[in-house]
């Protein structure tokens, strides 16, 4: 058996790199390639490569840096009407604030459909006679690689104080009368952010796809490679990264009031103080659907087809799928809210007549809500509606040849979900009524003081990992020798190899802490000439807290 001239051949055949993992704007990408040597003689050394270039590369980086601050100071109150001959009074307007911030941003969006190489693809040596060295080999290069980022940073706080108290109506020789109004606010802050969504539809061995690698009537003492090797390979990566910090302050006053030491009556009445804060982050969402497959058939074929006696042949087909996607979400959030209601701390002492107090209502409401669901990644991959066949053959080589025909498919997919959270949820609230006093009146004393209530919810949804990957069991693989001659050697081989890796990976660390106080009582109404009489309001808490986190699901089948 003669020394092999050229010992690199298997080496400039493994750079022969066909791809059907293919992207285009609009439509297909349809191309014919083919290289052909004919009848080039005896002794001859022939080479033959048909190349094709197809390639995707897609970076999208989002970067987002938002802050706002509102800062309000009202007052209405701070009234004096003292020292009056007659009726002193001091009367204040009522306070109402609605205000909020609202952040979207951060998309990237990516859709790719009915796109896919269309084409015959030849390399052929065809009668090439005696002693000559012949190389075919289909050359394709094409690729695809996506990166998504996108990094938020929002930081929103509010801080109010709203004032309809603080009135007196002192030392008057008539009555003195002390009316605050109504205070009211409601303070929202909402962050939606970080979003990645790519879709890709392309065709992995459809019905215009067809690739032929041939050596054939090579004659005598010749050697033939030839060669035929598909890869497919897919880089997706999704990132996104968000960090906010939601701070909210509410301080309502409508008592301190004061309607002391006047001759005749001492009249109070304090508005109702109601607050509420509402925070709401939805942030960290990557979508993946890769739907790689034909709705028809293609063929991959390479072989040596009558090279001769003493002839030396190599023919083999080589099909490797390989899809890497990756998805990560981070997200650090600090939430924290403080409402502070009071309509009581009111006076009405020493009067000569009759002194009366009411006392409005004190209400707190916050509300967290993180995520429907914040750090989500959902990922779809279908390899094929289609068939494939492969074929791999050594056909009537004569005697005394070395002939090796190898088919090989390896489907290799990665899968990689990762989601890391950490929350920090606070509320904060006091609400009061009462601590009001009536004393030392000549008259009676009447004094009702309104209902407190605080209610504080947390509401946290985070870290879901969800994939389905479906790989279809129509393919035909086919190698072997055929006819081969006496005293020859002939290996045929076929090997398929299927590795499907997925790893999900969920942190989350959630602290959520709630000081809810209300206060109706702590009145006084002594040591009146009259009668005294204490009616305080009722006082209610609400307080929840639900957490779901860290769901893992993955689906695998045909």
């Amino acid at each position: 058996m003669k020394q092999k001239k050229y010992t690199n051949r298997k080496a400039l055949l493994s750079l022969a790199v066909a791809t059907i993992f293919t992207l285009a704007s609009n439509g297909f990408a349809s191309a014919d390639f083919s290289a052909i040597n004919e009848n080039t003689g005896f002794d001859s050394l022939n080479n033959v490569i048909s190349t094709g270039l197809n390639s995707f590369n897609q970076v999208n980086l989002n970067s987002e840096s938002v802050l706002n601050v509102a800062g309000v100071a009202t007052s209405t109150g701070g009234n004096v009407a003292d020292g009056n001959t007659g009726i002193g009074k001091a009367m204040s307007g009522m306070f109402t604030l609605l205000g909020g911030f609202s952040n979207e941003f951060n998309l990237n969006s990516t859709n790719q459909s009915n796109s896919w190489w269309g084409g015959d693809f030849e390399s052929v040596n065809d009668t090439t006679g005696a002693e000559s060295e012949n190389d075919a080999a289909l050359v394709f290069l094409s690729s695809i690689q996506s990166n998504d980022t996108n990094e938020a940073d929002a930081e929103n706080l509010v801080q109010v104080n709203g004032d309809t108290g603080d009135n007196e109506a002192n030392n008057n020789t008539g009555g003195g009368i002390a009316d605050s109004g109504n205070a009211q606010a409601v303070a929202s802050a909402s962050n939606t952010a970080n979003a990645n969504t790519f879709s890709l539809g392309g065709s992995l061995g459809n019905s215009l796809f067809d690739a032929l690698s041939k050596n054939e009537t090579t004659g005598f003492d010749s050697e033939n490679n030839a060669g035929t090797i598909v890869s497919n390979f897919l880089i997706a990566s999704e990132n996104n990264l968000f960090a906010a910090s939601n701070e909210s302050f509410l301080t309502l006053t409508t008592g301190d009031n004061e309607a002391d030491s006047n001759t005749g009556n001492g009249n109070v009445h304090s508005g109702s103080a109601g607050a509420a804060s509402l925070m709401e982050n939805e942030a960290n969402l990557n979508e993946m659907s890769v739907n790689i497959g034909g709705i028809g058939s293609g063929s991959i074929e390479t072989g040596n087809d009558t090279t001769g006696a003493n002839s030396v042949n190599e023919a083999f087909v080589l099909l490797t799928n390989i899809a890497d996607l990756q998805n990560v979400n981070s997200a650090l959030i600090d939430n924290n809210a403080v409402i502070d209601a009071n309509t009581g701390d009111n006076s009405a002492n020493n009067n000569t007549g009759n002194a009366t107090m009411h006392t409005g209502s004190a209400s707190g409401s916050i509300l967290v809500d993180n995520g429907n669901t914040l750090n989500s990644n959902e990922t779809e991959l279908k390899l094929g509606a289609g068939s494939m066949d492969l074929e791999s053959m050594n056909s009537t080589t004569g005697s005394d040849s070395q002939n090796d025909a190898q088919a090989t498919v390896t489907n290799s997919i990665s899968v990689s979900n990762s989601n890391d959270a950490e929350l920090e949820n606070s509320a904060d609230i006091v609400a009061n009524s009462g601590n009001n006093e009536s004393d030392n009146n000549t008259g009676s004393s009447s004094m009702t003081t309104g209902n407190v209530s605080g209610t504080a919810i947390f509401e946290n949804d985070l870290n879901s990992n969800k994939t389905k990957i479906t790989i279809p069991s129509g393919m035909s693989v086919e190698t072997g020798n055929d006819t081969t001659g006496a005293d020859s050697v002939n290996n045929a081989t076929a090997v398929i190899t299927n590795t499907v890796d997925v790893q999900n990976v969920n942190e989350s660390e959630v602290n959520n802490s709630a000081s809810i106080d209300t206060n109706s009582g702590g009145n006084s109404s002594s040591f009146n000439t009259g009668s005294g009489m204490v009616s305080t309001g009722s006082a209610s808490v609400i307080f929840g807290a639900q957490n779901e986190g860290n769901s893992n699901s993955v689906t695998i089948g045909n």
